[in-house]
């Protein structure tokens, strides 16, 4: 009885203690700190944003938009791996489908983040993404290490209306209403902006047929905000994403 009792009482003291490491746990807090802004640097030498958003009714997933400043970017899907214990996370490409609407289309992830320490004074962590080694290369490729310490001067914006100016083109948004605005280009004509999934919008070409009827294209560019915050102040910024190719990407500024 007495030995009964003795397995008995560890056996709560252990169920404790995993309540308690669960709630502790990597897996259990990650949304506190991958939820943000990071910087790393691929391959030793170039500078890798990662701007990460929760996705609510996906719980334990998050939106990633990573960029090399001006010269790339890339949405994507980031979703815990099978292993409850595992501090991985498979990221999946967000692309354009056959029927014009954005989402993952390869079920096989091309990077896999994996979390490391986190940092007691900024509760921010170290982690790295690495190719996932399959079949899926699409988007970024290579070795990205991420520091604790290091800040990234970027941030996820929500929808801006107003006007926009780039190198070749101005922009002119209105206001969203029902996750929907338009937009108009100086050098492209009009377009329909829309929000389809949380800061992730779809740009598509607005043409008139001879009767008069509106036309969408399929989407000529995935968009995002970015508010910008330099040594001189900050700016919000609207980028624009070839839905064929992360490396066209093109870069407006808000108007001031």
């Amino acid at each position: 009885m007495t030995e009964y009792l003795k397995l008995t009482g560890l056996s709560l003291l252990a169920a404790a203690l995993g309540v308690i490491a669960g709630a502790h746990s990597p897996r259990a807090d990650i949304g506190d700190v991958l939820a943000g802004s990071h910087v790393g640097v691929l391959n030793r030498d170039k500078e890798i944003h990662l701007l990460v958003r929760t996705i609510p009714e996906r719980k334990g997933s998050f939106l990633g938009l990573m960029l090399m400043k001006d010269r790339a970017a890339q949405f994507y899907r980031i979703d815990p791996l099978d292993s409850s214990l595992s501090q991985s996370y498979a990221m999946n490409p967000i692309e354009v489908g056959r029927d014009g609407e954005l989402g993952v289309l390869n079920i096989e992830p091309s990077l896999v983040l994996s979390l490391g320490r986190i940092c007691p004074r900024t509760g921010r962590p170290d982690f790295t993404i690495n190719d996932a080694g399959s079949r899926n290369s699409a988007g970024f490729q290579g070795s990205i290490v991420f520091k604790a310490g290091h800040n990234s001067d970027l941030s996820w914006s929500d929808y801006v209306p107003g006007e926009f100016k780039g190198n070749h083109d101005r922009l002119r948004l209105s206001a969203l209403t029902d996750h929907e605005a338009t937009l108009f280009s100086e050098q492209a004509g009009s377009f329909v902006i829309r929000e389809k999934m949380t800061g992730i919008y779809s740009i598509k070409k607005l043409s008139v047929t001879s009767a008069g009827a509106l036309l969408e294209t399929r989407p000529y560019r995935i968009g995002a905000f970015i508010l910008d915050q330099g040594l001189f102040g900050s700016r919000e910024r609207l980028i624009w994403i070839s839905p064929s190719n992360f490396r066209d990407v093109t870069h407006f500024n808000l108007k001031r």
